[in-house]
This record gives C-alpha cells, sequence and structure tokens, in this order.
C-alpha cells in the first residue's frame, strides 16, 4: 500500500490560514451584527412611544372684554390718532404710560 503523505504546513502557512478563516468570519459577523442592531432599534422606534400627557382641557375660558377706559397699546399708530385728537390727550396717555409698573419680562443688556 502507498500511504499518501499530507504535506506539513509550517508556521507562516498556519498563521496566514487562521487569518483567512477570521477575517472570512468578521466579513460575514459585522454585517449581520450591524443589520441586527439597526433591526432591533427600528423596531424599538416603532413599538415603544413614549406617553404624551394630554392637557386637560378648560371647561370654561373667561373672555375679556375691552375696557374702554384702559389706555390703548404703546404703538405708533395708536399715539398718532391719539395726538390728531388732541396733544394734550397725547401727554396725558404718555404719562400714565411712563407711570405704570414696568412690565414682568425679563430686559436684556450687552
Amino acid at each position: 500500500m502507498v500511504s499518501a503523505q499530507r504535506p506539513q504546513k509550517t508556521g507562516s502557512e498556519y498563521l496566514v490560514a487562521h487569518l483567512r478563516g477570521t477575517l472570512l468570519n468578521r466579513r460575514v459577523a459585522l454585517p449581520v451584527v450591524g443589520a441586527t442592531v439597526v433591526l432591533i432599534a427600528a423596531l424599538t422606534a416603532i413599538v415603544w412611544r413614549p406617553e404624551v400627557p394630554t392637557r386637560a382641557q378648560p371647561s370654561a375660558q373667561a373672555v375679556l372684554e375691552p375696557d374702554s377706559r384702559s389706555d390703548p397699546p404703546p404703538s405708533i399708530a395708536h399715539y398718532a390718532k391719539v395726538a390728531n385728537h388732541s396733544l394734550e390727550k397725547l401727554d396725558e396717555l404718555l404719562t400714565r404710560q411712563g407711570n405704570r409698573n414696568p412690565s414682568p419680562t425679563r430686559i436684556y443688556r450687552a
């Protein structure tokens, strides 16, 4: 009988064969892992929805009627309208508006 001899792999040939097997596994494994992560993230985004608290609808809303005695909003158009009637009324209006408390909004300065 003739015995077939297998060629002996040297250390470098064994290392190259091992690296090829590892690279092949990485080439397949990394896209599979990436696709799995994307799929899980997509399913989580679709299934999990945060609960948004709903605002309670007010049962009745107060409606403020305009007060005819109150000052008009401070604007150039209103000031011109008052000035067309009387300069004394414009002076009174500007004095009243100047003596009011300042608005509660923040004033930002440089």
